[in-house]
């Protein structure tokens, strides 16, 4: 159930609740939100995502007061120097409703991270340590819209080291963010299951159902295969000489998926209206919601 403002009149009315349901039922259900069934919908939770950025949110007021009265989203991004958070940070410079990005980083970077084709004038770096996130940085994660995380590690680190900054620096992120008033975060994990013999599996199904019960109001977890053609330079051997071959082999995209339309799927997906609450999109689901945003921003030019 979405949290609402509403005036003393309507909190002292005996019928609020209803009357509140009804107002906003039939706003979501007007012809610019598009078709939907309004009975269903006066039964149904709040999305307050959706609330928030339907286009007559201003007609709600004082019943639903949106956060960001100019329609604008903030967001922050955590694994930006990898080759997922590199490919958002540039979907992100891309798209005008965001105008604040900030990214965490362990170093001091230039946000462009070497894009000459988009302007980064709206992107802010803070150099965190991830070891002393809650002592040192919880106001830094205040105050955002929208969250993503990719943060992660690829190579022969031990386990231990794996779990810490996959995992434990994620969720203590995660958790910052959504104290801070965060509600709409969106997670790269991966392949993920709770039997696999595989340590890297059952770590992205920890992470997933730990993320889970920090309970934001949204949250969409990715599961790529095998990410193709990212912009980064420190890869595994073994990872670099992979890539051709299953690039060749994999052309439906069953297996693997390309880092450039991951991130176009996150930061267009997370600036829609919500399906649920906790969502899992898997990879040849991204790939097909990828090639679609190709196709229409290609007849959009």
């Amino acid at each position: 159930m979405i949290n609402v403002s509403i005036s003393s009149t309507f909190i002292l009315h005996p019928y609020a609740e209803t009357i509140k349901r009804l107002f906003i039922t039939a706003i979501l259900s007007s012809p610019s939100f598009g078709e939907r069934n309004s009975l269903n919908l006066f039964f149904t939770d709040f999305n307050k995502f959706e609330c928030e950025n339907h286009p007559l949110s201003f007609l709600i007021n004082p019943i639903w007061l949106p956060k960001n009265m100019s329609g604008k989203v903030s967001a922050f991004i955590v694994g930006a120097t990898g080759q997922v958070g590199k490919a958002i940070s540039k979907e992100l410079a891309k798209t005008d409703s965001v105008d604040r990005v900030t990214l965490f980083t362990r170093r001091q970077i230039d946000p462009s991270q070497g894009d000459t084709e988009n302007d980064y004038s709206k992107f802010t770096v803070k150099v965190v340590d991830y070891e002393k996130l809650e002592e040192n940085h919880t106001k830094d994660f205040e105050g955002f819209d929208v969250g993503y995380t990719a943060i992660g590690l690829i190579g022969t680190q031990s386990i231990e080291e794996k779990t810490k900054v996959d995992h434990d620096y994620l969720l203590e992120a995660a958790k910052l963010a959504k104290a801070g008033g965060c509600n709409n975060l969106n997670v790269v994990t991966g392949g993920s299951s709770k039997d696999s013999p595989f340590f890297y599996m059952r770590n992205k199904w920890v992470i997933e159902q730990d993320v889970s019960a920090l309970g934001y109001e949204r949250v969409t977890f990715y599961r790529p295969g095998l990410l193709l053609g990212g912009n980064r330079e420190n890869l595994p051997l073994a990872y670099k000489l992979s890539s051709p071959i299953v690039n060749f082999l994999d052309r439906g995209r069953f297996l693997s998926l390309d880092v450039p339309a991951l991130a176009k799927v996150m930061v267009h997906n997370s600036l829609q209206p919500a399906k649920a609450a906790v969502e899992f999109l898997e990879n040849r689901e991204i790939h097909k919601q990828g090639i679609k945003l190709a196709n229409t921003n290609n007849n959009n030019k």
